[in-house]
């Protein structure tokens, strides 16, 4: 038995690095290249293939005469080096980091061993050895033919979600599910050394821990795209109350310097009849600075101001009823963001539809201890819905959608919720929030209408 096994591992150093290898790319096809790709890639496999042959080559000549414990400690080492050297290959060929390349090859190991386990159990349970076929030539075709379908299911159950987006995970919290395959493997290789037997109970523990080992990276690679979200919707909310305070301060200073300039104008217009023409249209010109929201929400009124003033360079017609009362719960940060998104939403929307479209309602108000606020606006084209969010209609989805991501993690926080929905070529985003208990009783004091 002991030969037989020597035998076996002899001859499968060529397929592991094969498998792994085919393994490896249904997890990083999609990440970025480095310059002279298919030829880094020709000569990553080419290194790596020939390094197996070399080693199979060297091993029957010399160490596979080694016995006992010795034996083992060398066949795991070669397959150790053999991973090594396919993580150097991907490196070498595609942008990735060390965490990324371990996360990877991780993945890509637990499908090679996993889907090998479960070649060998079928094996064993259809004919009692490791082998199907006696023709050497139908047993690599048989072989080949049972990696691809388990790698198909292993690309759709796990490998697809991961190639969509970049992975961000700490090199600790890789290592383990990585550790973890490694363990398994050494320990069902003890196993068969010295048990001296291939029994199908014992080869269900490493395709259980292979599968247990790529919902581990899945879940990690989940965790990691909530984590990347959280920081670019913090990000967001931090840039939205810079901005808010910048908005801020210079609707004060426009609108100081607009009030003097009127009184000027007036001034002389009173003293010049031959410039009342001139000084007419200039009012009227400085008059759209006084437009200033007045809902009774300074946040509110500051983001409200700005938008208006936006839509009416754009051509859109922008109407709303606000009781800033109604939202007074809300830090100022929180109103910028959520309002600013919402409204850069919609601005951006309707410039897609004929002018006569071009218009944006919003109401905000407080009924029954509970806040709402509602956005309309017209849309061109039919909106897509993932998760009850719409899709980003930018080539960029990895740095855009956010913005409707910011809203929903306001109105969670508060305790709410956001509802999105397009119906009849109008789009309608609604925000509930409850009113906290010492808030119920003073809205409605303060109403903004334009």
């Amino acid at each position: 038995m002991l030969e037989y096994l020597r035998t076996a591992f002899t001859t499968m150093d060529i397929d592991f690095v094969v498998q792994l290898m085919a393994a490896e790319v249904l997890f990083v096809w999609r990440a970025p290249k480095r310059r002279l790709f298919v030829l880094r890639c020709i000569l990553g496999i080419c290194v790596c293939v020939l390094a197996s042959v070399l080693w199979t080559g060297a091993g029957n000549r010399s160490y596979y005469s080694i016995a006992g414990a010795g034996y083992f400690v060398l066949a795991i080492l070669r397959y150790l080096f053999l991973f090594a050297l396919t993580l150097l290959a991907l490196a070498f060929c595609f942008r990735l980091s060390f965490s990324e390349t371990l996360f990877y090859g991780a993945g890509a190991y637990a499908a090679q061993h996993g889907t090998f386990s479960a070649m060998i159990l079928f094996n064993v349970l259809l004919s009692s050895g490791m082998s199907v076929f006696r023709n050497n030539v139908l047993n690599e075709l048989y072989t080949a033919a049972f990696f691809i379908l388990f790698y198909i299911a292993v690309y759709l159950v796990f490998a697809r979600r991961m190639t969509r987006e970049k992975i961000h995970v700490g090199r600790l919290k890789v290592l383990f599910p990585a550790l973890l395959l490694v363990l398994t493997s050494v320990a069902v290789n003890l196993y068969w050394f010295f048990g001296g037997s291939i029994d199908p109970v014992n080869l269900l523990y490493p395709i259980v821990c292979c599968v247990m080992a790529l919902f581990i990276l899945s879940g990690l690679f989940e965790n990691s795209k909530l984590q990347t979200e959280n920081e670019i919707i913090n990000a967001m909310l931090e840039m939205k109350k810079d901005q808010g305070d910048l908005y801020k301060e210079s609707i004060n200073i426009v609108n100081t310097k607009c009030h003097d300039m009127k009184h000027q104008l007036a001034a002389l217009l009173h003293a010049h009849a031959d410039l009342r023409e001139y000084a007419e249209e200039a009012i009227e010109r400085i008059n759209i600075y006084d437009n200033i929201a007045k809902t009774g929400n300074e946040a509110l009124d500051v983001v409200l101001t700005e938008k208006s003033l936006q839509c009416e360079a754009n051509g859109i017609k922008f109407t709303y009823m606000a009781d800033g009362d109604s939202i007074a719960f809300m830090s100022a940060a929180d109103i910028y963001s959520l309002f600013g998104n919402a409204l850069d939403n919609a601005i951006e929307g309707v410039k897609k539809v004929p002018p006569d479209r071009r218009v944006i309602e919003m109401n905000v108000f407080s009924s029954g201890g509970v806040a709402t606020i509602h956005f309309g606006n017209f849309c061109g084209g039919d909106i897509v819905f993932e998760n009850g969010l719409p899709l980003t209609t930018k080539t960029d989805r990895a740095y855009h959608g956010f913005g409707m991501k910011s809203i929903a993690f306001i109105a969670k926080k508060y305790g709410g919720a956001m509802t999105a929905s397009a119906d009849g070529g109008i789009f309608d985003v609604n925000v509930i929030m409850p009113l906290p208990s010492d808030f119920r009783d003073i809205s409605g004091r303060g109403k903004g209408i334009s």
